[in-house]
């Protein structure tokens, strides 16, 4: 895979990528060949094999953490030789401000990456019943305390009327990608 243990220590170390489907930390690549990874939905610490490695990009999109929902992304980077997210090529904002890709989000970022997102009907449980402002249901899509569609973090597409969601007038080009998002499969 790598032409060298430096050569992947440079590409690798410090990042965020995948084994099979869940996303791990890569601690450090020691000398016996294997991968030192932190597997981050649940703090387990672990040697791998270079072959056990996925380091296509990993999906992003919301991230429900302290009652807010972030959207992560990655920020376009020129000369960038590394594999992998990590904190200064990823971005993680709300309406409310932004927060730093470190230890405290991995447990959330890996559901993200997973792709487990409460259903739309939860979602309304969090912010109507368990004081959370803002709940995804989906990497594009949650609700607000106040009733409101948010789409990719800071747009206001929408309302919810009762239990029922309705994207403004403006946003009805959304309407096919929205309808998929609320089966959260």
């Amino acid at each position: 895979m790598y032409k060298d243990r430096n050569y992947a220590r440079g590409r690798l170390e410090n990042t965020i990528i995948r084994v099979g489907k869940r996303p791990v930390y890569v601690v450090e690549i020691p000398i016996d060949g294997s991968v030192h990874v932190f597997y981050l939905e649940n703090n387990v610490d672990k040697k791998v094999k270079y072959e056990e490695l996925d380091m296509s990009p990993v999906p992003l999109g919301f991230i429900n953490y302290n009652g807010y929902s972030y959207f992560a992304a990655r920020k376009p980077m020129r000369r960038d030789w590394r594999q992998g997210l990590r904190a200064n090529n990823t971005v993680i904002i709300g309406r409310h401000g932004g927060i730093k890709l470190d230890k405290r989000v991995y447990k959330p970022l890996a559901k993200t990456i997973l792709g487990k997102y409460p259903t739309f009907e939860d979602s309304l449980i969090e912010v109507r019943e368990l004081g959370a402002a803002q709940c995804a249901f989906s990497r594009g899509f949650g609700v607000t305390a106040t009733n409101k569609i948010i789409y990719k973090g800071d747009y206001i597409v929408g309302k919810i009327k009762g239990d029922t969601p309705i994207l403004d007038d403006n946003y009805k080009y959304l309407d096919r990608v929205f309808k998929e998002s609320l089966k959260n499969v």
